[in-house]
């Protein structure tokens, strides 16, 4: 891919900005273009109140982006509590091959089919099977009407629907995102980032504080060498 030519698109509200300004846009390859979307939502916490409408946005702006991204090229859609390691962008077109959407993987070994999914770092072919998947995900989401159904949710019960829906894969586990099934990690508990750590999503954990805490003890095992063995490539 040529320089500066992968789009990664990304939605924040007021209560993220450090997020979006300390990790996400401070690490992202120089190869990635960020378009930010900014919403003006008062802060909520993950799964009380308004939280699913505010993540219905989300799905707002993945339409945009396959409204105005040219057909079959390729996009990322990124939550801001991110912190990239190394470039990725040449990475991708191997693993996107015959594929629509790549998807962080959650918990791996998960025994619910979809389970492992993770929506927080979405590779995507822009194509009107990915357009209709996301379009549906959003109908699920805005029909449950419940702050515990999130965009991840919705997308999990779209597959459910119709498992052909779209062709999809599973990125490695070097794209982490700490697997603690359905436990929140909270400061002090371990982590275990894996060896050639591609990004880090500070996911299982709830509020700002929490994820920066998490980012920071990530960062330190990575740079003080002390990672886990990576077990998919």
């Amino acid at each position: 891919m040529a320089q500066h030519s992968l789009k990664v698109f990304t939605l924040v509200t007021p209560s993220h900005e450090r997020l979006l300004s300390d990790w996400f846009l401070r690490t992202l390859p120089s190869d990635c273009h960020p378009i930010v979307h900014r919403v003006d939502a008062p802060p909520v916490e993950y799964g009380t109140g308004q939280w699913h409408r505010v993540v219905a946005y989300k799905f707002d702006v993945l339409e945009q982006a396959f409204a105005s991204e040219p057909v079959d090229s390729v996009f990322v859609m990124s939550d801001v509590d991110v912190r990239f390691y190394s470039p990725f962008a040449a990475d991708i077109p191997r693993r996107l091959e015959g594929r629509d959407v790549l998807f962080q993987n959650n918990r791996p070994g998960a025994s619910h089919r979809y389970n492992h999914l993770c929506t927080g770092f979405m590779i995507i072919r822009c194509c009107e099977r990915a357009r209709s998947f996301f379009t549906r995900a959003r109908t699920i989401l805005l029909e449950a009407d419940h702050p515990l159904t999130g965009d991840q949710g919705s997308c999990i019960a779209a597959l459910e629907e119709d498992p052909e829906r779209i062709r999809y894969a599973l990125l490695p586990d070097t794209y982490w995102t700490p697997d603690r099934a359905s436990r929140h990690w909270q400061p002090g508990q371990p982590l275990a980032p894996p060896a050639g750590i591609v990004l880090h999503h500070a996911n299982k954990t709830i509020g700002v504080a929490n994820k920066i805490a998490q980012l920071n003890e990530a960062e330190r095992l990575v740079y003080s060498g002390r990672c886990s063995m990576s077990t998919t490539s």
